[in-house]
């Protein structure tokens, strides 16, 4: 039997964040705003509305102020397949952030980007699995803590491995 002393999760476990609007505080560029259309394939796929409850606002005079809960955002969670996700984001052009814990690594795709932004956590993967991981960090030669994957390879590596196109 294995004990773990450390942060323990379930390490298959997704999540994904789409801004839907601004919330009036901090400036975000359009190009991680959804659209209307957007959102409608986003519910459609089971994304569901997100909502952000602060006890303070910031107004434009600097006051800070009471706020009650707000939906800026659809969230969505996956047990395993993070890749289909991405990829139905992706092809939909639906700009999103995520965790994806399988691969302990945060990714991210911006509205009409050429790329997918994927960065490790190794911090997590080495709290997870202890430190004698790292010699697993050295068997791999393409290892890169930050990388912009093109978005046509990732979806060409993603039909190869998955077959078919599921839009879906």
């Amino acid at each position: 039997m294995k004990i773990r002393m450390g942060f323990v999760s379930n390490s298959s476990v997704s999540s994904f964040i789409v801004r839907t609007k601004t919330d009036g505080v901090f400036k975000i560029s359009e190009d991680w705003i959804a659209n209307e259309e957007d959102i409608k394939k986003l519910k459609k796929y089971g994304f569901k509305k997100s909502y952000l409850k602060s006890p303070f606002k910031l107004s434009s005079d600097g006051e800070v102020g009471e706020v009650g809960p707000s939906n800026i955002s659809m969230k969505y969670r996956v047990n395993c397949n993070q890749d289909a996700v991405i990829y139905f984001l992706v092809k939909n052009n639906i700009p999103f952030k995520s965790s994806c814990h399988y691969d302990h690594e945060y990714v991210s795709y911006q509205k009409d980007s050429d790329y997918i932004f994927i960065a490790a956590n190794y911090g997590l993967v080495c709290n997870m699995y202890g430190d004698d991981y790292y010699d697993y960090f050295e068997m791999i030669d393409d290892l890169e803590p930050i990388k912009k994957k093109p978005k046509d390879e990732w979806i060409e590596e993603y039909l190869s491995i998955y077959g078919g196109e599921n839009d879906e």
